[in-house]
């Protein structure tokens, strides 16, 4: 599940490099493999994708014991003691095996709360992004992204859906401390940050059916819940939260109301009674679940 990091070394040394490029004696960059070094007067920086670093791709996810196993060969190739290392950035990411084109299932995300969100597509949706200044979450078609790379043959033929979660800055904030590259190996931290990316995934609005629920009875407030249901699949999560958003800027509602209208909407696809994940997202869910559990 670990897959970027990016680290710096006090006073660390790089060992030697491919592809250098000399600034000064004492300031340059260069690449270790996959892994991209710059040294300066007060030490090193590096960053890459540890499974590219360890197996050559990052299509099947590094299992905590591939951690510790790339965090090994990074240290007797270049003789850095990676607990005395700061983890600047890193980046939580899985693989998963899915029935349908990845873009059926991105097409339904909606917007989260504090979040931008961003898609990108060429003839189809291909990518969105949901992003902060420290923190994003993107789902994207990995056999896109992988175009001329070899994709490992238990993956032969398969439409590939790929989710990373990443912690861009404030690192030490985010999680209360500061962690070194040997930490994230630990069970303990491990488990929290496959726990995060989980977490993240099922924040996002995803597509829903509406449906009536008479168990325990049924109210008029209920039917009338229902029918916003039904509205709301109609339009569109980005669709009517647009719209919303556009007469806030207008002024025809002010911001309170605003909020209120979006709670609501997001309140309404929460609601298991009256609407059920549809087939595609009921799918990725029970993949990402198996994942989670897996991976600790």
């Amino acid at each position: 599940m670990i897959d970027s990091v990016s680290f710096w070394i006090p006073g660390g040394i790089a060992p030697d490099l491919d592809n250098v490029q000399a600034y000064r004696d004492d300031f340059f960059r260069g690449s270790l493999g996959n892994m991209r070094v710059i040294q300066n007067p007060d030490g090193v920086y590096c960053t890459g994708s540890l499974a590219k670093y360890l197996q050559g791709g990052n299509v099947l996810p590094l299992t905590r014991r591939a951690v510790e196993d790339s965090l090994g060969k990074l240290e007797r190739e270049t003789g850095w003691n990676l607990k005395r290392a700061e983890l600047k950035q890193i980046e939580v990411g899985s693989t998963l095996q899915v029935r349908k084109a990845p873009s059926l299932y991105l097409g339904s995300w909606g917007t989260v709360p504090r979040f931008t969100k961003q898609t990108y597509q060429k003839r189809e949706l291909e990518t969105v992004t949901y992003f902060t200044g420290s923190r994003s979450f993107t789902g994207y078609d990995k056999r896109q992204e992988s175009a001329g790379q070899e994709i490992p043959a238990i993956f032969s033929g398969a439409e590939l859906i790929r989710l990373e979660l990443k912690y861009k800055r404030g690192v030490k904030k985010h999680f209360g401390r500061a962690l070194t590259p040997w930490d994230i190996a630990t069970r303990p931290t491990y488990t929290d940050l496959v726990q995060r990316w989980q977490d993240f995934y099922f924040k996002i609005p995803k597509g829903r059916i509406p449906v009536i629920d008479t168990t325990g009875g049924i109210s008029p407030k209920d039917l009338d819940n229902t029918l916003k249901a039904y509205g709301l699949q109609a339009l569109g999560q980005d669709s009517y939260m647009g719209f919303i958003s556009m007469l806030e800027n207008r002024g025809t509602l002010g911001r309170k109301q605003a909020e209120r209208a979006r709670k609501a909407a997001r309140e309404s696809v929460k609601d298991e009674r009256i609407s059920q994940a549809d087939d595609l997202t009921a799918e990725l869910d029970s993949r990402v679940r198996e994942v989670s559990v897996y991976a600790r």
